[in-house]
């Protein structure tokens, strides 16, 4: 198995682990968006709201969690895969996938 670390390449020996700390916090979901609209639009729509969109492990954490008031189709996440492209959660069948941000999802803003 091949990781990056600070952009090195590395392969740890099988002996050895790999430590990974997930610090949980607090968030607030807020109102699904009324229609889908596209990744900046739903950025946007989110700042408007002096919340942020969330990111792709925090969508996942709400499909797994059960969060209530997520409609069954595909929310946009804040993490991005390239410029033109950023991840989404499905809440229907739970998985994620990359896409154009020029399409339109929906859009829950989270609130720290």
């Amino acid at each position: 198995m091949e990781i990056k670390i600070d952009g090195i390449e590395y392969v740890p020996k099988e002996e050895e682990l790999i430590t990974q700390i997930i610090q949980a916090k607090t968030i607030k979901w807020g109102k699904t968006a009324d229609k889908m609209i596209n990744w900046v639009e739903a950025k946007e729509w989110c700042a408007e709201q002096g919340g942020r969109l969330p990111t792709r492990l925090e969508l996942l954490q709400a499909y797994i969690d059960k969060v209530v008031g997520f409609k069954d189709d595909y929310y946009w996440s804040s993490t991005e895969y390239s410029t033109d492209g950023a991840w989404r959660q499905g809440f229907g069948m739970g998985c994620q996938s990359r896409d154009a941000k020029a399409y339109g999802y929906y859009v829950r803003c989270v609130f720290e």
